[in-house]
């Protein structure tokens, strides 16, 4: 079912992408994979006439063949506009009670597009397998299958899990983020999965004049100081809420923080190294961007005159007296106490967030777009879960990359939007939250920095042997207790470790290059078959073109032959009239007859006689029409080739 599901998304995006002219709905997306459906249906059934009951009948039929749900109320719209698109009763009828008949619809415009999707999930999941070989872990497809299945589960869905244990999944899509191939079907993925949700999350309305309260991350990964696909979407989100009319504000306390964890950064930048293992962290943009103190000290500095510049509202402390004192007295204040290790003035700023939004936000809620004001984060820290279980617009405050999707819900054909970008974003933030979740702490990270830099300057570790060590924790291969047994083990013992470790990190990369040409071997093999489904899909589009045009051509031929017939038997009948009864018939009948004949030979003279002869050989001999019809193909070949 899973498989289908991948199959499916892939399918969607695709779609999406092939789309003509705008959607005012992506509901209109889902046209044709319903229409399969109906198809589908009806060669299981195999009869010449198929009277269904329900439309639950053919949402069955859609689970069992593309893994996905539909709501009935969507499928209920969409049958009714393919009945009135199909407009024929002995094709298909949908009835106001929700019974149908099926009497010859076809449709194959999918089957060529779904065997290509197939193609591209198998080279997904072929890779996946090979690299699972490359780092001697047991291949698991479905866990790979899980996870791109659920991506964006925690954006537009009511309950999310906790993150998988396993990191083999997420650590293969985060190395595939720069293989062009591998990343076009990710994102293609992705993208679909979005576009799926959309039928469980419509938003009615167009979302505007909302208030956006950034929080201390969002502003620090605008200003690009947390991973690149941090900065690349909340500057994207940014650009676009601007344009759509959203208010983006930032509380006093905020801004304190802000500048605290500058300043913090800065007091510590002896520890840059920090930066290797946390991505998502300053001191890891630092080493992304050759950025030195003075850079830092400069970033902090120009918080203010920043915020101004790019429009983004101070609420001042004065402003929020009243609410500050409430903050302070509230239950909220002590939940955020625990969540924030004990840390005052980190929970007071989010207890001052959550009341200032709670009041902002509006009264009778239904949905996304009835919120009036959000508290926008860009965090992977584990409070990102404490919501979870609730509907987005019941939530207090949403993430950059769930604003971003709903923004693209809202509006698919959005062109400020890039749709990769959106896909990368997505994918880069799940990798990071993953990570986030099994990084090891900072003082775990600098007491094993420490001890590894001492037993380096000894000699009994090299700057690669520490390097390894480093990828390995950054990418989650470390649990945090496997970190902190590490940091608590003997000397000995944590010197053959980090060896060892290093040993592994050589054989991975002689295995990887051996990876790197079966992959090429793997992706050719199914280029292959993606060019003979893309040169078989071309040709029965040509056949289609060339059938419709010789269709069209013989009508036209006949019928003039006929017309010409016609024409010839009229003029035949009033000519034997004019000579035979011509004393009999009153003299205006007489005038007429006469005139009509004196004017045809006239008419005549203007035809084209090859024509009339063609029409009439047409007509009448088969050998002559077979080979018409033969330079008519070639004609029309020539013709689609020279348009596509």
């Amino acid at each position: 079912m899973s498989e289908k599901k991948l199959m499916t998304y892939s399918l969607l995006a695709h779609l999406r992408e092939n789309a003509k002219g705008n959607y005012s709905s992506l509901v209109e997306l889902f046209f044709p994979i319903v229409k399969k459906a109906i198809v589908e249906y009806a060669n299981e059934i195999n009869k010449a006439k198929i009277l269904g009951k329900s439309i639950t009948e053919i949402r069955e039929k859609i689970i069992d063949f593309f893994g996905i749900n539909f709501p009935l109320s969507v499928l209920d719209f969409i049958l009714s506009q393919i009945s009135k698109e199909v407009n024929d009763e002995s094709i298909f009828v949908y009835n106001n009670d929700k019974s149908f008949i099926i009497n010859s619809f076809h449709f194959n415009e999918l089957d060529e597009v779904i065997e290509m999707e197939k193609v591209n999930i198998k080279t997904l999941q072929d890779d996946y397998k090979s690299y699972c070989g490359t780092h001697e872990i047991e291949y698991d497809k479905d866990s790979l299958i899980e996870v791109l299945t659920s991506l964006t589960a925690e954006d537009l869905e009511e309950n999310s899990g906790e993150l998988d244990e396993g990191y083999n999944a997420v650590n293969y899509i985060n190395k595939k983020l720069k293989d062009d191939k591998i990343l076009g079907i990710l994102s293609d993925v992705y993208l679909g999965n979005l576009i799926s949700s959309y039928l469980e999350y419509e938003i009615h309305e167009p979302v505007s004049e909302t208030e956006l309260l950034i929080d201390t991350n969002f502003y620090i990964s605008l200003i690009n100081l947390n991973t690149e696909e941090a900065y690349i979407s909340c500057n994207q989100l940014f650009d676009l809420c601007q344009k759509l009319g959203f208010r983006f504000s930032i509380l006093y306390s905020t801004v304190d923080q802000i500048k605290y964890l500058l300043n913090s950064r800065i007091q510590d930048f002896a520890n840059k190294d920090i930066g290797l293992i946390k991505e998502a962290d300053i001191f890891g943009a630092c080493i992304r961007r050759s950025l030195d103190k003075t850079d830092l000290e400069r970033m902090k500095d120009g918080v203010e005159s920043n915020l101004k510049r790019l429009g983004i509202e101070k609420l001042h402390k004065i402003r929020l007296k009243k609410l500050t004192k409430k903050a302070k007295n509230s239950d909220k204040y002590k939940e955020y106490l625990k969540i924030r290790n004990n840390h005052p003035l980190s929970a007071l700023n989010d207890t001052i967030a959550y009341h200032y939004v709670m009041e902002n936000r509006g009264e009778n809620i239904q949905e996304f777009s009835d919120v009036k004001c959000w508290f926008l984060n860009n965090s992977y820290n584990n409070s990102f879960y404490a919501e979870n279980g609730f509907p987005i617009h019941r939530r207090f405050k949403i993430s950059a990359n769930e604003l971003l999707s709903l923004l693209w819900l809202a509006n698919p054909n959005q062109s400020n939007l890039d749709t990769k970008s959106l896909a990368i974003s997505g994918l880069s933030t799940y990798v990071a939250k993953y990570r986030n979740h099994r990084l090891p702490s900072e003082k775990v990270i600098k007491d094993i920095k420490n001890r590894a830099k001492k037993a380096a300057e000894i000699g009994k570790v090299t700057d690669q042997e520490i390097y390894s060590l480093s990828i390995r924790m950054s990418e989650g291969q470390m649990t945090p207790k496997e970190a902190k047994d590490l940091a608590e083990s003997p000397d000995e013992e944590f010197i053959e470790t980090i060896n060892s470790y290093d040993y592994e990190f050589k054989s991975l990369h002689e295995k990887v290059d051996k990876q790197a040409e079966d992959y090429e071997k793997v992706v050719k093999s199914n280029e292959k078959v993606l060019k003979e489904i893309e040169n078989k899909r071309y040709e029965n589009k040509r056949d289609k073109f060339v059938s419709r045009k010789i269709r069209k051509f013989s009508n036209s031929m006949i019928n003039s032959a006929w017309l010409y017939i016609a024409f010839a038997l009229v003029l035949s009948t009033l000519f034997l009239i004019n000579n035979i009864y011509s004393k009999t018939i009153n003299s205006k009948a007489a005038l007429a007859i006469s005139l009509i004949l004196y004017i045809a030979p006239l008419f005549l003279n203007l035809v084209d006689k090859k024509s009339i002869w063609s029409s009439l050989r047409f007509l009448i001999s088969k050998n002559f029409r077979e080979q018409i019809i033969s330079e008519k193909e070639n004609e029309f070949v020539q013709e689609f080739d020279a348009s596509n």
